[in-house]
């Protein structure tokens, strides 16, 4: 297993399984490259509470 920047700026995972000189089995390499979902937009500013006003 090995781990690499790809170039689209993600990260790029390689797999690799031997065949153990086997016929009945192969080698195979692969890769899987992962890009990071963006941050959720912002939260709305909470509505600022108005204090009542008294009246006398």
């Amino acid at each position: 297993m090995a781990l690499t920047r790809s170039p689209s700026g993600g990260t790029r995972l390689y797999l690799i399984s031997d065949d153990n000189a086997t016929d009945s089995q192969r080698t195979l390499l692969l890769a899987f490259d992962w890009v990071p979902p963006p941050p959720p937009p912002p939260l709305p500013p909470k509505p600022v509470k108005k204090k009542p006003v008294r009246k006398r």
